[in-house]
């Protein structure tokens, strides 16, 4: 197991020491001039972003702050601005998604390169997180975060490589001969991939979707065993969640910085069978959510009532 211990830097030993960007500070970093070492970029409360290069390198910092960071994203989101960078349009080059203190997120695409940027505010359809309000008022403080590209870049930082547009075909089996059966009938040899291409591998994990019906299908059709999880029954609890947010947060209730509260419960009993609550949404909605034809599947979604169930297991 790794483990990662930190101590504070201050003075000249903290690259930003000098920066003051006055109330809220939100700090992100990103390569935005493609010259290998990581820029600094800082929202604050007056909406807008402050831009530090980096005129150090990659591993010892040097942040020179630019005057031109409003020409940048020619743009004030009005407070608490939160800005993040990702290549949302997979061309090479960082895009810029901000977060507003009223809980809308604003999207700039970079027109320029990855060398030499160039921002163009995208309004309506053409900005993908449109819709997105996370909250009412002036206190909602929208953070956008694209969690699934961290990850992608911890596993590459690994040597893990990511495949989009696969599917896997079938798991590539050898039956053991009987004087190396040991404790398995099968080893594993790899996958076999839609495109016709194989993976050699001795060692497979799947983590399937609830849908993949058509994986369960091929696996049990090679021999896997599969086995039939506990399954669970119960009722939808629909509550009013300024309930929830007054019985949760008592004399703190409308904190800007609480938000909605939700809650989990859960009781086993001397019988050994257990009752618990499922699926708590703070606000929310249920709708149809069907994946494959004949089948009916419902799911949460935000709304003013929050949703919940109680199941038990059978």
């Amino acid at each position: 197991m790794r483990f990662s211990i930190f101590s504070e830097k201050t003075g000249n030993d903290n690259p930003l020491n000098g920066a003051d960007v006055g109330y809220n500070s939100k700090p992100i970093f990103a390569d935005i001039d493609g010259d290998g070492d990581m820029d600094a970029f800082m929202g604050e409360y007056d909406g807008t972003i402050n831009y530090y290069q980096n005129t150090g390198s990659s591993t010892t910092a040097t942040f020179t702050v630019q005057a031109d960071a409003d020409a940048l994203f020619d743009s004030d989101v009005g407070t608490n601005s939160a800005p993040t960078f990702v290549d949302i349009d997979k061309d090479g080059d960082l895009d810029v998604f901000i977060g507003a203190g009223n809980g809308i997120i604003q999207y700039y695409k970079n027109i320029g390169s990855n060398a030499a940027h160039s921002f163009s505010p995208q309004v309506g359809n053409d900005n993908p997180l449109n819709a997105v309000d996370v909250g009412e008022g002036d206190n909602a403080n929208a953070t956008p975060a694209f969690v699934v590209r961290g990850i992608r870049s911890r596993i590459e930082e690994f040597g893990g490589e990511i495949r989009f547009e696969t599917r896997m075909e079938r798991l590539l089996l050898e039956r053991r001969t009987a004087s190396h059966l040991e404790d398995k009938l099968f080893q594993v040899l790899g996958l076999k991939l839609a495109d016709g291409s194989t993976i050699n591998t001795q060692n497979v994990i799947l983590a399937l979707g609830h849908s993949a019906r058509d994986t369960f299908e091929s696996l049990e059709s090679v021999g896997v065993k599969i086995e039939q999880k506990l399954f669970s029954v119960g009722f939808r609890i629909e509550h009013k969640q300024s309930l929830i947010d007054r019985d949760r947060w008592g004399g703190m209730v409308g904190h800007p910085q609480l938000g909605h509260a939700e809650y989990k419960l859960v009781h086993h009993a001397s019988n050994g069978r257990c009752v618990y609550s499922f699926c708590m949404c703070p606000g929310g909605l249920v709708v149809g959510a069907t994946s494959e034809k004949d089948c009916v599947v419902t799911n949460g979604m935000s709304q003013p009532l929050a949703m919940s169930a109680m199941l038990i297991v059978l």
